[in-house]
């Protein structure tokens, strides 16, 4: 008698229940772990006080990166022959490192919402590899030309007022001062000085927001008084991420109608598994702009998958493309790829583009000449995680222009030529690292291993019932032979 294994020792029956017991296994594996996981993701996106999400949303673990490039006007003293145009070359890059914290933090849990303000701090970085903050940049005089943007429509009395107000401070079309005050040290203006002295002229007649110097930056480094409050929709939905209100108001006071209308989110988190056909709305808070980001590929950023949006070729419409956004001219159409943002600037001609005018109307590269220096990618793109919605990677690139342009019987602006001052471009690049990486990368294997797992109990189930098949067919096959041969 020869000696049976233990696997053959075991009943025909109780092998099929093994293999059906292992392929209800491998369901249960595939699906309740999905299940499982999907249940620990959400429960890690819950805005609750102290937990791991809401601790590395309150403050970037680590910093973005930011970098400035500022465009010097290289022939100010020819401005007015016009035969030649306004002369640039691109300095820089300057770079910081961005600190953002959020502050006055308030999590309504009765609609599920978290209202919030966040402060922003940019720390330089010094490398022999860049430029000094110290660097000299010859640039559009911006008091000054705020002053003639608003006297284009005063009466001619009031701008025979406005240029003695010039003529006194012995103001120029252009000023020379450094990056660092340009940025955000600030300058003395005896201008700025002269209109902050008569009633009611400094808002109402310069059109900008004054302060006792004048920097692009100047008072707004480490202060939350520009950004916020936000309240923001935190139930873990397709709806998470997106923003209620902004100052308490559904909408912003920068643009009318349907342009000023509070919606999207605000970049931080999407929501999980967004729909990759529908466009992600973002705002960005800089441009006080809500901006259509479509789906566009899925990359590899530090191990994990992320799904790449981008905005379109008319992400700075004026109604051009789609009439409905015309409201985005406030007042002033200009061609297609200029974004008017005086609003947003106490109504000082700053205009909004991408870096190097980008996807913008010929009009305004044929307006100047450009020593262009940075050759880096241009186009802003945010990435998320597909089944999280949180950040991965992200770049917002704007440039920041000023209109000049003649003013009649403003004897310094009267004659000249009416082109768009490129100023900086500034390009801010965020990258999720760390912990929260590290949490992406192992959410992202799981699946994986799941799956392999999964797959072999199915196949160890249905090769278990194959071999009893075939056992007992053999087995039928042996005892009919010996029938025969009796």
């Amino acid at each position: 008698m020869t000696k049976r294994g233990f696997f053959n020792n075991i009943k025909p029956k109780n092998k099929l229940f093994f293999g059906v017991l292992l392929i209800f296994l491998s369901y249960l594996i595939k699906f309740g772990t999905e299940s499982l996981i999907n249940l620990i993701i959400r429960s890690q996106l819950e805005f609750v006080e102290g937990s791991y999400h809401f601790r590395m949303w309150r403050a970037n673990e680590y910093p973005y990166e930011v970098e400035f490039y500022f465009f010097n006007w290289t022939n100010s003293d020819r401005v007015r022959d016009p035969n030649i145009k306004p002369r640039f070359e691109e300095i820089g890059p300057y770079r910081f490192e961005l600190y953002i914290n959020r502050t006055d933090i308030r999590i309504h849990h009765e609609n599920s919402s978290v209202t919030y303000a966040f402060t922003k701090r940019f720390v330089h970085i010094p490398n022999m590899a860049d430029r000094s903050l110290d660097d000299v940049i010859i640039t559009l005089n911006p008091i000054a030309n705020a002053l003639a943007y608003q006297a284009r429509q005063w009466s001619a009395f009031l701008k025979f007022g406005a240029s003695l107000a010039l003529r006194a401070t012995k103001s120029e079309l252009f000023v020379k001062k450094t990056v660092q005050e340009l940025l955000f040290e600030g300058y003395d203006d005896p201008l700025l000085d002269f209109v902050q002295k008569i009633p009611n002229f400094a808002t109402q007649g310069l059109g900008m927001e004054l302060k006792d110097k004048f920097g692009y930056f100047y008072k707004r480094n480490y202060t939350d008084l520009y950004f916020g409050p936000y309240n923001v929709h935190v139930n873990v939905d397709e709806f998470y991420g997106n923003i209620h209100t902004i100052k308490n108001s559904t909408t912003t006071p920068y643009f009318p109608g349907t342009c000023g209308r509070v919606h999207g989110k605000l970049g931080e988190f999407a929501d999980p598994g967004h729909d990759q056909t529908q466009p992600m709305v973002v705002y960005v808070h800089d441009l006080n702009v809500f901006t259509n980001n479509y789906f566009l590929e899925e990359r590899m950023f530090n191990g994990v998958v992320g799904s790449v949006y981008a905005p379109k070729d008319y992400i700075f419409d004026n109604g051009t493309y789609d009439k409905s956004n015309e409201c985005f001219c406030f007042g002033e159409c200009v061609p297609v790829g200029m974004l008017n943002s005086s609003a947003t600037f106490a109504h000082a001609p700053i205009f909004m583009s991408l870096p190097h005018f980008l996807l913008a109307d010929p009009v305004y590269q044929n307006g100047v000449d450009i020593v262009y220096r940075d050759n880096s990618s241009l186009m802003p793109y945010i990435a998320v995680e597909q089944t999280t919605g949180l950040l991965l990677d992200g770049s917002l690139n704007i440039q920041l222009n000023m209109l000049l342009q003649p003013v009649k019987g403003l004897g310094l602006f009267s004659d000249v030529p009416r082109v768009f001052m490129p100023v900086f471009s500034m390009k801010q690049h965020v990258v999720t690292r760390g912990g929260y990486l590290d949490l992406l990368v192992v959410l992202q294997k799981v699946p994986i291993v799941i799956n392999c797992l999964s797959f072999l109990t199915l196949a160890a189930g249905v090769g278990l019932l194959l071999f009893v098949r075939i056992s007992l067919n053999d087995n039928l096959y042996r005892e009919y032979r010996q029938v025969q041969t009796k």
